[in-house]
């Protein structure tokens, strides 16, 4: 899995992003990529990777105020000196799952900022207490990693979610997390290829199905 970032705006200007903002965005990724640039995860090499196959990623986001389904074509790269080959996936897309970072944030952001009671968020955004039990373990266990390191793990998740959602572009957060863990941001396990590049921190949230990245 190569990860590549699009969103060069606050994240809580997008949480409440319109359709046709939200239609530019995934009509990003359809568009031919420069494979050559990529460095390869499992082996480090840099220029080997071109151009493989491509398939089909479905998303629920959350977009005007609606829960809605969003198609995209995934591009995927080969090394030729590993013969690897990895899925490069954008900002929105959190690996292995199939609800959008918006979506997830917006749920976070409902329940921690807003004060959401748990059934409306489960009326609204039509998921279940598992689901969002998962999340919010995830999501604290990620924030508790990144703040730590920046010396304000003492502010909550409503403070967590307020300094992410602040950052600006979210890009440098998202590289960051991704160098300094392994994992990208809220993702619920690790890649394989990737944690043959490096030993990610313990993080401590709980694992789910192994679904395409």
């Amino acid at each position: 899995m190569i990860r590549k970032n699009t969103i060069k705006c606050k994240i809580f200007s997008i949480l409440f992003l319109s359709m046709k903002y939200a239609d530019r965005l995934y009509d990003e990724f359809g568009k031919p990529c420069h494979a050559w640039k990529e460095a390869c995860p499992h082996c480090g090499a840099s220029g080997k990777c071109s151009e493989h196959d491509s398939y089909c990623r479905t998303v629920i986001d959350f977009v005007s105020d609606e829960v809605c389904l969003r198609r995209f074509w995934v591009r995927r790269v080969k090394c030729s000196s590993c013969g690897h080959t990895h899925a490069i996936l954008f900002d929105p897309v959190i690996p292995y799952l199939r609800y959008s970072l918006i979506f997830v944030l917006r749920v976070l952001y409902a329940h921690f900022c807003q004060g959401w009671s748990l059934s409306s968020i489960y009326g609204t955004f039509g998921i279940g207490a598992r689901t969002f039990c998962r999340w919010a373990k995830i999501f604290e266990c990620h924030c508790s990693e990144w703040l730590g390191r920046l010396r304000k793990a003492d502010c909550g998740a409503a403070g967590s979610l307020e300094v992410l959602l602040e950052k600006d572009p979210y890009a440098d957060f998202a590289v960051a997390f991704f160098r300094r863990t392994n994992l990208s941001f809220l993702q619920s396990h690790a890649n394989p290829a990737n944690c043959r590049q490096a030993h990610p921190a313990p993080l401590c949230f709980s694992r789910c199905s192994h679904n395409t990245p």
